[in-house]
Formats: C-alpha cells, structure tokens, sequence
C-alpha cells in the first residue's frame, strides 16, 4: 500500500478518506536516484535507495480529471512520467519541470493526453526507449517521438494492424520493429505516420499461441508467456 493516506477523491470510489491506497505502478528514473510510484489518483517519487522518513515521498503529479482515474503501468524520462490511466482509458504525459495548476482559467491542463491512445489502450505496458513513447491500443502499436516540441501531438508514428484484427495483448519495441500479440499469433511490423495510408501489413511469426502476453526481444530473439504458463521464444535477426 501507498506510504501516504489518500484523501476523497470526489465520487469516483479510487480512494477511500484516511486509508492508504494501494501502489498500481513503479518506474525508475534514467539516472536511478529515484523510483516513481502511483498510488491511487496521484504520482509520487521516493530515493530509490529507500525512504527513512515521511518526508522522502515527495507527491509529483496526479491523473487526468483531475484525479479521476489510477495509472496501470508508469515510464519515465529525464522530464516526465508516462503512464495509461483508467477510468478514461488513454495515455496521459506529467511534465515534471512545467507548472500545473487544474483550476487555472477554469481549463484543465495537466496532465495532458497523448493523440492516438484514446480508446482501449493496452493497460499493463507503456515503454519509453530510444528517445520514443511507445504503447498499444486496440488492433495497433504506436510510437511518438519525444524529442518534438509537443509529443502529444506531433512526431506519431502507427506499426502496424493485427492480423485478424483482435486487441494487442503484449508488446516490446526494437529499433525498427514493434514484436506483438493477439490471441493466437505472435506478429511483427514495421511503421509508417500515422496520418499515412494506413500502416503496412504485419508479418505473422507464431501461430496457436493462447492469449501471449509479456513480450521482450533482445535484438536476437523474442519471447512470450501464453495461458498455458509456459514461455516461448522465437529468433528473428537482424533487428
């Protein structure tokens, strides 16, 4: 459970007055001095050597809403956390160098949300690596380049369509490939912008694999777990 007790959070039942609400998703920073955490509808930083006092959980953001949902699963980088959310089921962005205030002109700002996530994301991964954003949603994998002025909007790239077309399961991302799952297949695709003509097909890998999730490639290799708790692998170089 979350070090911090949580406070009502308006209706939405997330959090309960006075107790501590679990820890949903953890992430490292880049330069490991911190572990970030979320913990109900907000985000929270500790020393990744540990906390020896309350006042080492520092709170550095909360979900869109505000607070309306919680974070599943949390990336970060030099200058923000990237996280899918509940609730309104997209990927939001908390830049943790700019000033967020929700109540400014009565227009909320932060955290913000990213084009293309929006509906049905994948809620267990979100990657950051390579200096892009990526993550899946329904039939596709995406990507937003992080280096662009506005990554929320621009720099988008799209890999490409499941096969038949069923949501992507699991996901992991080489420098030119997206490796991912729908059940039964294990896929492979390229990218193309994602105000193109449609990405290109994907390439099927595996067959009779039952609901694969939890992909990793390792530049030679890519491996999976299925329901039936075994973990395949699968060479395919050059990547």
């Amino acid at each position: 459970a979350s070090p911090l007790s949580s406070s009502a959070d308006g209706g939405t039942g997330i959090e309960i007055a006075g107790e501590k609400p679990p820890i949903s998703a953890i992430a490292l920073s880049p330069d490991a001095q911190w572990l970030y955490f979320a913990a109900g509808t907000r985000l929270y930083k500790i020393p990744s050597v540990g906390a020896t006092h309350a006042a080492d959980v520092k709170q550095v953001g909360f979900t869109s809403g505000p607070e309306r949902g919680f974070a599943t699963s949390l990336a970060a980088d030099d200058q923000r956390l990237y996280f899918t959310t509940t609730v309104d089921a997209w990927v939001e962005i908390f830049d943790l160098n700019a000033a967020c205030d929700p109540t400014a002109a009565g227009v909320y700002t932060c955290p913000q949300v990213i084009f293309g996530s929006h509906p049905i994301p994948l809620l267990d991964t979100i990657v950051v690596k390579d200096g892009f954003l990526s993550w899946a949603k329904e039939g596709n994998v995406w990507r937003a380049d992080l280096s662009v002025a506005d990554p929320t909007v621009d720099g988008h790239f799209i890999y490409s369509d499941s096969l038949k077309g069923f949501g992507v399961t699991g996901f992991a991302i080489t420098p030119h490939y997206a490796y991912f799952a729908e059940n039964n297949y294990i896929e492979k695709g390229g990218f193309a912008p994602s105000d193109g003509n449609g990405p290109p097909h994907a390439q099927l890998l595996a067959r009779e694999q039952p609901w694969p999730s939890s992909l990793a490639a390792d530049g030679g290799n890519v491996y999976w777990t299925t329901s039936n708790c075994d973990i395949a692998y699968l060479a395919d170089s050059p990547q």
